[in-house]
């Protein structure tokens, strides 16, 4: 098969169609499109499965369209829109009202979001689909990545040197909560249509729950960064407006903004991930051949709610930890045992 970048140029036919195992009346178009080769060519669109009335194309759309041979010869059928270009603006804005906000600072956070994506797609995910030790892959793999982008991010400073002792501490504290979450609620990492079809439709000999195991720990991850860099800088602005407090006093005022912290972020990740996870929990309101306990207890919704406990668990452990060891190192405490 081949792919192609194509244009729509003229809808020729569309209408419904009954699909026997959805039992619905299922949309399909015929366009005349135009190839990123210069070809012309007739092509279907929903003959390969079932559409939306939300997916359907105009004149002028840009789409993504598979050549292959049948036993008619060549046929074309569209699979997506193709919304590269749109997803590149989208981008290109972003990265500018980034830089505006936070000037050069903000340039070392877009290096640290590129080199943390290319880490994760092109090293971590390729040896998790063949490691036996998938849990010590992830971690020194984000511990890794955690050293690069907090001095990216946050420059060189003890600042984001004891922000950054605390992320891993924290990341630690996630790792366990994961694993033992995940082995108390017999996760197997087959919740998702994704992570099957990586085993059954490509093939894949892979650990599906060691997938799961670091999406929570790249999840965690992405949370401690502004928890701890946040409590850091708390405990030295406290320490500097006044020298004399202890280190007991440091710790009790600073986590005094720390549960604020807590509160707005729980609420946050909570909001987050229902947002991610909207169509699953719509089955629940809507899929009726199931008792609502069986529905609420499938893998699928299960590891939508773990997701949201480890993120919002290693939270709310990494603001009282990050507050004493900074509390205690920044006030000089750590002197006294040398």
């Amino acid at each position: 098969m081949d792919y192609h970048r194509g244009k729509v140029l003229e809808v020729l036919d569309e209408g419904v169609t009954y699909d026997e195992f959805t039992q619905l009346d299922l949309p399909y178009q015929k366009v005349k499109a135009e190839l990123d080769t210069g070809a012309v060519v007739v092509v279907e669109y929903g003959d390969v499965y079932g559409l939306q009335s939300e997916q359907l194309v105009q004149a002028g759309d840009a789409v993504v369209i598979v050549e292959s041979v049948g036993s008619t010869g060549l046929q074309y059928s569209i699979i997506d829109h193709y919304r590269l270009p749109w997803l590149g603006l989208i981008v290109g804005v972003f990265i500018v009202a980034v830089i505006i906000c936070t000037r050069w600072r903000g340039v070392g956070a877009l290096v640290s979001v590129a080199i943390s994506l290319l880490v994760l797609v092109k090293w971590l995910v390729p040896q998790l689909l063949h490691t036996d030790y998938p849990l010590l892959l992830t971690f020194s793999t984000l511990v890794v990545l955690a050293i690069i982008t907090f001095y990216l991010g946050h420059g060189t400073s003890s600042q984001t040197t004891l922000a950054l002792v605390c992320t891993i501490l924290a990341l630690g504290l996630a790792m366990g909560t994961a694993s033992f979450a995940t082995w108390l609620l017999d996760l197997s990492g087959t919740g998702s249509e994704a992570a099957l079809s990586l085993k059954y439709g490509f093939g894949q000999d892979v650990q599906l729950s060691s997938l799961l195991l670091a999406g929570l720990l790249i999840g965690a991850l992405g949370i401690l960064d502004d928890v701890t860099t946040a409590q850091v800088q708390a405990v030295h602005e406290l320490k500097q407006s006044d020298p004399g407090l202890t280190w007991q006093q440091l710790f009790k005022k600073a986590y005094r903004i720390g549960r604020a912290h807590i509160v707005s972020l729980v609420n946050t990740l909570l909001l987050v991930y229902a947002g991610t996870a909207l169509p699953a929990f719509a089955v629940l309101s809507t899929y009726s051949a199931q008792p609502f306990w069986v529905v609420f207890n499938s893998e699928t919704l299960m590891e939508e709610m773990i997701q949201m406990f480890v993120g919002s668990f290693t939270l709310v452990l990494a603001v009282p930890l990050t507050t004493l060891v900074a509390a205690w190192w920044v006030s000089g405490e750590h002197r006294r045992l040398t």
